[in-house]
């Protein structure tokens, strides 16, 4: 939605009426439970004429606007949609620079795993440089930055399998040659495998060629997509110990599974996001039009920090062990390919080729 008012905004004028006459209906009842529901519902239709107004004439400066459509079994739904391109600028306004009820300037601590996007994590650093991206799109470049070592001895309990000689990602023969070396990973773990992919297109594929391969090693098969919650699909393969899972975007973070329920995490492709979704494609001009580099300013970092979510789920205690196997010969053929491997902990780095002679058949 790059202009405005391209419809004739008549819904505003109606929820404000219906807001109006739940106030004026509130007026006439002395039940309290009544008024403090008409009250609400009165408030919702009001929020609902502004937030709409404010969509069609595009009110909000700094904002990328966008219709979303979506169907499930059950139902399609339609969303309007409003997100600031730089939440910087807000944070500092409203957290950053805000102060407390004596004046004075508020502590604000922000956390994570996943916030710096080079650096070994083995010891405690205060190398800025390395949360330069996330500052950078927080607007907290002045803040002071500190990586704290990881409790986990990657050196001991992971490894990391390096697989060169795939086609590239966007090579028509990539899938195929793909399966049979995700078949082999599997198989050599005998279950225990998250299979993380970028888009639900490849995770189909892969489904549709492997599924019945997989379940013909007698191990279970968990695709996200396939009508059960996510948290449903992890605590099968909590329980299950030799399950293959299949997942997409929800699966790169916030997932703990320690023990041997996990013992191994296949990434197909490096997690770069593409870049046609409505609020990236406007970080992406915002960074073009003062001459910036869309590609190193955004989309690499962002996907380095996603790869070390990814990364991230195969280690959750001391006691676990495992490898995390990277299909993606881009990580070996690219120049900043170094850099994904170099935002990662020290462990033990295999090379293996991609192409088996069976794959050529």
């Amino acid at each position: 939605m790059r202009e405005a008012d391209i419809v004739d905004n008549q819904l505003s004028e109606a929820l404000n009426d219906v807001s109006l006459s739940l106030k004026l209906l509130k007026g006439t009842t002395s039940d309290e439970p009544d008024r403090f529901e008409l009250s609400g519902y009165a408030g919702r239709f009001e929020a609902a004429a502004v937030q709409l107004d404010a969509l069609v004439t595009q009110s909000q400066d700094g904002s990328v606007y966008w219709l979303e459509a979506s169907k499930s079994r059950a139902s399609r739904r339609v969303a309007l949609c409003c997100v600031p391109i730089d939440v910087g600028p807000i944070l500092r306004q409203h957290l950053f620079e805000a102060v407390g009820r004596e004046g004075q300037p508020l502590s604000v601590v922000l956390t994570s795993a996943t916030l710096a996007t080079g650096g070994r994590s083995e010891e405690d650093s205060i190398d800025h440089d390395c949360f330069a991206h996330i500052c950078s799109r927080l607007d907290c470049s002045d803040a002071q930055t500190l990586q704290l070592g990881s409790p986990f001895d990657y050196l001991r309990q992971a490894e990391l399998v390096v697989v060169s000689g795939l086609p590239d990602p966007n090579d028509r023969f990539f899938v195929d040659l793909l399966c049979p070396k995700i078949f082999e990973y599997i198989q050599t773990a005998n279950g225990g495998v998250f299979v993380l992919f970028t888009s639900y297109r490849l995770l189909r594929s892969v489904a549709q060629q492997l599924g019945p391969r997989i379940q013909d090693l007698g191990l279970t098969l968990l695709i996200q997509g396939d009508g059960e919650q996510r948290s449903v699909l992890l605590d099968r393969f909590r329980h299950d110990q030799n399950a293959v899972l299949l997942g997409t975007d929800s699966f790169w973070q916030g997932v703990d599974v320690q023990g041997d329920a996990l013992r191994c995490v296949i990434i197909p492709r490096l997690p770069f996001t593409v870049p046609d979704r409505p609020l990236i494609e406007a970080k992406m001009d915002q960074i073009k039009l003062r001459g910036g580099n869309p590609f190193m300013e955004y989309s690499l970092p962002e996907a380095i920090l996603k790869f070390k979510q990814g990364f991230g789920r195969l280690i959750r205690s001391k006691d676990d062990r495992g490898r995390v196997v990277v299909l993606d010969s881009r990580i070996v053929t690219k120049a900043y390919g170094r850099q994904f491997i170099e935002a990662l902990p020290s462990l033990p780095i295999s090379h293996e080729h991609g192409i088996s002679p069976t794959a050529l058949d």
